[in-house]
């Protein structure tokens, strides 16, 4: 005989948690030219943040991956 180790709970008694207390977020619409003034203002000299990614790259290949951001940005917008 198998039996399992999980029970099933009722569903039709779970209570509200009410009104959020935080408000809604605005989207945020990022582009190019101020995805680039902000990575003009990277310090390549700082430390790699937690991503590992030196300041130097980001800041060097700035227009070659500010498309990438944007869409980045974007995708987590939609997910989050």
């Amino acid at each position: 005989m198998h039996m399992s180790v999980f029970t099933k709970e009722n569903l039709d008694n779970i209570p509200s948690l009410g009104p959020r207390p935080y408000p809604d977020v605005p989207s945020t619409v990022f582009i190019i030219p101020g995805i680039l003034k902000l990575s003009n203002n990277v310090n390549p000299k700082k430390a790699n943040g937690t991503d590992l990614i030196p300041c130097r790259i980001l800041k060097e290949a700035a227009i070659e991956i500010a498309s990438f951001f944007k869409l980045l940005s974007e995708q987590l917008q939609k997910t989050g």
